[in-house]
């Protein structure tokens, strides 16, 4: 069974998702639980791995043999191999506990490499539109590395291979589909009352300019208090009307005005 997730590896990997790139050993510890040195180990268990090792051997040893000028004398059509009786099949012994665990280490190895030898493959095929599967870059970019998994459900298919989903890979992905999850924030319009009182409180402006430039000695009261005034905003707090135009007042100064005369 997979370790359960501590708070730390939460943070750890909400701080790695906030990231614009993720390094490809990131990506390994959290799909995989090893780093990418443990897996590239198992990957060389797998059969693919060591057919393509045994070729290259043999590859290696003609090329050697041709460069020291020898060369294998091929037989005559006619030839055929001498028959060999295939030796007796020994008795099978029963394994021992070390024995039998060894072997399910060696499974299990051969499992993880052989997983990690799909995901390399998937991922070239994905980034870097290579299908040959030797190569994986440094890092890529978190969100559409972690898009790429969910559209191609790519825990799935690790699970297909045998391999245990993480609680860590999980929380990861969930990360993003958290994200897709939340309502796009729109923006706030204003209420149909404010764009009236702001309609209103721009009338009533227009007309203290006006009745100001008429005769500067009348006081702000005058002013919204005038027939004009009432018109435009007649359910309106005096205070309210005050704050609009009390800028707008040709003599702000402290004191009692002149009498009019």
């Amino acid at each position: 069974m997979p370790k359960r997730k501590s708070n730390t590896e939460e943070l750890t990997d909400r701080l790695i998702y906030k990231n614009k790139t993720i390094k490809t050993n990131d990506i390994l510890m959290i799909f995989f639980g090893c780093s990418q040195e443990d897996l590239e180990k198992a990957e060389r268990w797998t059969p693919e791995s060591r057919e393509e090792e045994r070729l290259k051997v043999e590859k290696a040893v003609a090329k050697a043999k041709k460069a020291m000028g020898i060369h294998l004398v091929s037989h005559p059509a006619c030839w055929r191999p001498p028959v060999v009786s295939p030796p007796a099949k020994p008795k099978r012994k029963k394994r021992t506990g070390k024995e039998l665990k060894e072997l399910k280490k060696n499974e299990q190895l051969v499992a993880v490499g052989t997983a990690f030898r799909k995901f390399k493959h998937w991922v070239g095929i994905a980034f870097h539109g290579d299908t040959s599967g030797g190569y994986i870059a440094n890092d890529y970019p978190t969100k559409k590395f972690v898009q790429w998994v969910v559209e191609n459900n790519i825990l799935k298919e690790l699970k297909k291979l045998d391999i245990a989903t993480t609680d860590r890979a999980r929380h990861f992905v969930g990360l993003f589909e958290d994200q897709q999850a939340e309502p796009t924030k729109k923006p706030k319009t204003k209420s149909k009352r404010h764009a009236q009182s702001q309609a209103d409180k721009k009338a009533v402006r227009k007309i203290a300019k006006k009745l100001w430039k008429e005769d500067k000695s009348m006081t702000i009261r005058d002013v919204i208090m005038s027939n004009d005034i009432n018109r435009v905003a007649l359910n309106y707090h005096e205070r309210t009307l005050q704050g609009w135009v009390k800028d707008l007042c040709p003599n702000n100064k402290p004191g009692r005005r002149p009498k009019k005369n």
